[in-house]
């Protein structure tokens, strides 16, 4: 399999290509329009389609480069995602994205590989599979065989079709060195807890492909916060004597819940306080909900004053927190942020860079989607710590510094010292991870582009 890929875009590419005749088509191309230069060092965007052709290697003459995201930055730089699909499915893991400033290509960066290989024809329902997938899996209860789970799910989005149901989705995967039509599918079990995208081959139930989507660590009121002193908070007022942690002026809502340490998200209730004074050290370790709540916001803010981004997904998406969850664990799963209380040998995981982390999980879903597997898994992580400490400088510049999580007691990872934690520090260097725990060293291999990260800003 040959592989053409380009990360980020610190390395830009100049690719000289022919202005032969195009086989691929791209959908919404007449959006755009631009002024072809031969006699430019910068590439009219029909060259840079014709690149996307070569980087698969003529492997799809019938194939359609999907305009799925268009978005312009701060320095005027337009970037145009595209998804490859093939018969009118997803061909995955084929992305290029063409960077354009000032009506030329500047770069493209992505992924695309492979060669002309037969594709396996399918003959195995969406229901057959499924039901394969749940039998490897082997939930004991998965979250939309909880009816209240499902009710929440719906209130929670305001969509009275949403389920946590698995729909499948047709798409193509290069596996075993043949093209293949699989069938994927996201499982959310309650219990035990997970969270899986399952990729099964549609010719013979083989599973071709699993994904972790639960990404964790091992970690205008007034609130008395545990982890960052006293802060100004936005609540909503329902009396003069009855507050509840919901910022409604911050996109679609920051909203945060209480779970009572249990584990179904139907439980959660309203954070309140008679005073907008919110106060509340107790044995339960309600202070804490403020810790989450003011990191959401200060992660909102951040996004939205450094980087003019309305949340995570550049449209105010909600901002859910559920506090006390049965569990020491911190996880953002595609919905919502949960937090849980900690345990012999951390607090409650809810300082504002593991607030940040999360959130950023997020982020990166609705932009790069970054696999939380291998040395994808590795740069998803990474982002979310660097995001994590970013916002902590954003929020709280005396006090921030390169650990994660050190406000619990319990330090994470050192972004200005990888190997004081057995992390590398430079690829394939001392500590680098191999094989198959950890989802393949995501946590551990982030410590590269962590290191990165510190000795660019400094």
């Amino acid at each position: 399999m040959k592989k053409n890929i380009v990360l980020l875009t610190l390395a830009c590419i100049v690719v000289h290509v022919s202005f032969a005749q195009q086989q691929l088509k791209v959908s919404s191309s007449n959006i755009i329009q631009y002024k072809e230069d031969k006699n430019s060092v910068e590439y009219s965007f029909q060259a840079a389609v014709s690149l996307l052709h070569q980087a698969t290697n003529g492997m799809y003459k019938n194939g359609e480069w999907k305009l799925i995201n268009e978005s312009t930055d701060k320095l005027n730089q337009t970037h145009y995602k595209f998804q490859l699909y093939y018969n009118d499915a997803i061909v995955l893991y084929h992305r290029y994205t063409v960077h354009v400033e000032n009506g030329k290509v500047k770069s493209l960066s992505g992924d695309a590989s492979g060669e002309a290989l037969p594709v396996k024809s399918n003959g195995i329902s969406e229901k057959e599979c499924l039901s394969a997938v749940l039998q490897v899996l082997n939930g004991r209860t998965y979250m939309w065989e909880d009816t209240a789970s499902e009710q929440h799910l719906k209130l929670e989005q305001n969509d009275a079709h949403a389920t946590y149901y698995p729909k499948g989705t047709k798409v193509y995967l290069l596996a075993e060195n043949q093209l293949k039509i699989a069938w994927q599918f996201t499982v959310y079990a309650k219990e035990p807890l997970f969270k899986k995208t399952v990729i099964i081959d549609a010719s013979n139930k083989n599973i071709l492909a699993t994904y972790e989507d639960l990404h964790d660590v091992s970690v205008a009121g007034t609130a008395v916060t545990k982890y960052s002193g006293t802060q100004t908070i936005e609540v909503d007022s329902l009396s003069p004597t009855n507050f509840i942690l919901h910022d409604q002026t911050r996109g679609n809502g920051i909203r945060t819940w209480d779970l009572n340490t249990a584990t179904s998200y139907n439980n959660a209730q309203d954070f309140t306080d008679t005073d907008n004074y919110w106060n509340n050290f107790n044995a339960n370790q309600d202070e804490v909900a403020t810790d989450a709540h003011w990191g959401a916001m200060m992660t909102y803010d951040y996004l939205l004053s450094v980087h003019n981004r309305n949340s995570i997904d550049g449209n105010g998406f909600a901002l859910n927190n559920y506090v006390h969850f049965n569990n020491a664990l911190a996880f953002w799963d595609g919905y919502r942020m949960t937090y849980g209380d900690g345990d012999a040998s951390m607090s409650a995981p809810t300082t504002v860079d593991i607030a940040g982390h999360e959130i950023s999980h997020g982020l990166t879903e609705f932009t790069a989607d970054l696999i939380f597997q291998n040395e994808s898994g590795a740069l998803n992580e990474s982002f979310s710590d660097i995001f994590g400490t970013a916002i902590e400088f954003y929020a709280k510049p005396t006090t921030a510094n390169w650990l994660l999580g050190d406000e619990t007691g319990y330090t994470i990872r050192d972004m200005a010292n990888p190997g004081a934690f057995g992390d590398p520090n430079c690829y394939l260097g001392n500590n680098w991870h191999t094989g198959p725990g950890d989802f393949g060293g995501v946590h551990s291999n982030s410590g590269v582009q962590n290191f990165w990260f510190y000795l660019l800003t400094n």
